[in-house]
């Protein structure tokens, strides 16, 4: 157990403990228990490969690649205390087969859940306004993920060769698109929903966010955008 007095814990400080199966509040009776003197977590507990539980006590308010390379992890409870997801703080986690996020949530940062292969489905809430560069990047068997109409940019590679998405759903809140953030994709998606007219779509900022789509077909309100007329 961290002592009462500790504020804060530096980066690396049980880094690669693959001893260490579970992370929680004190009390919960898991291998560290973490005071409620501690409001952040960063890269503490990375390449901890035996780790498999993590509830991450409802004083956290951020937490910055704090799990990365953590491939045991099948379990992440996030409390309504979160408000930032900070750069790969998930990044490896290749058995995290669900997460929650919640909506306290505002910012997911790049690269954050890159590599977490053993997620479906994610629902992005309703409190975020940017994903970050390579978000998702990896996630080989992502096939649904919800995006709502808050978010205004989506960065560039952020669902990198998540092939097994099929169909995304784009609200008209968005305004930038980054690069290539799709691709690796071309084989499976089909065709990507924009809440909105051609001409809102037309006028997102992006560049070279189509790069490896060939035959998805943007759906507005009153058209389809075929990417394939373009070759």
């Amino acid at each position: 157990m961290i002592g009462s007095g500790v504020t804060a814990l530096e980066e690396g400080t049980f880094s690669h403990c693959t001893g260490l199966t579970s992370v929680g509040y004190v009390g919960s009776g898991a291998s560290v228990e973490i005071p409620d003197s501690i409001t952040s977590i960063d890269s503490v507990f990375s390449g901890c490969s035996g780790l498999t539980s993590v509830v991450i006590p409802d004083f956290v308010t951020s937490i910055n690649g704090a799990f990365w390379g953590c491939s045991g992890l099948t379990s992440i409870v996030i409390p309504n205390s979160i408000t930032s997801i900070g750069e790969m703080t998930f990044y490896g986690c290749s058995n995290l087969t669900s997460v929650e996020i919640p909506d306290s949530v505002k910012e997911i940062g790049n690269w954050a859940f890159s590599g977490c292969s053993g997620l479906t489905s994610i629902v992005i809430p309703d409190s975020v306004t940017s994903i970050g560069e390579m978000t998702f990047y990896g996630c080989l068997n992502l096939m649904s993920v919800e995006i709502p109409d808050s978010v205004k940019e989506i960065g560039g590679w952020a669902f990198y060769f998540c092939r097994s998405l099929t169909s995304v759903a784009i609200p008209n809140s968005v305004i930038s698109i980054g690069e290539s953030v799709f691709y690796g994709c071309g084989d499976s998606l089909r065709n990507i929903v924009f809440d909105g007219t051609t001409a809102q779509w037309k006028a997102i900022t992006s560049t070279n966010w189509s790069n490896g789509l060939y035959t998805t077909e943007i759906i507005c309100s009153d058209g389809i955008i075929r990417l394939y007329d373009k070759l």
